[in-house]
C-alpha cells in the first residue's frame, strides 16, 4: 500500500518505482477533491503521480514474467 497526495492542489509524483506493465489500484481517497484517473492520480513509465488535490491510498499490483 502506498499513501501519495497533492498539496495545495499541485502536481505530485510519488516515491515509488513501478513498471510499465504493474497495475495500479486506488483503495481508498482520503481527500474531499476528486480522485479520477488519469486527470487527477495515474502511471507513467516508472511514477505514481497525483495532482488537484487527490490524497489517495493505492495497491500496486507487480507484474510478474513466468
Amino acid at each position: 500500500m502506498v499513501s501519495c497526495h497533492s498539496s495545495d492542489h499541485r502536481f505530485q509524483r510519488c516515491n515509488v518505482q513501478i513498471s510499465a506493465k504493474d497495475t495500479v489500484h486506488l483503495i481508498s481517497r482520503d481527500s474531499r477533491s476528486p480522485c479520477e484517473f488519469g486527470r487527477d492520480w495515474g502511471q507513467d513509465h516508472s511514477d505514481l503521480w497525483v495532482d488537484n488535490g487527490c490524497r489517495a491510498t493505492f495497491r500496486i499490483e507487480r507484474y510478474y514474467w513466468r
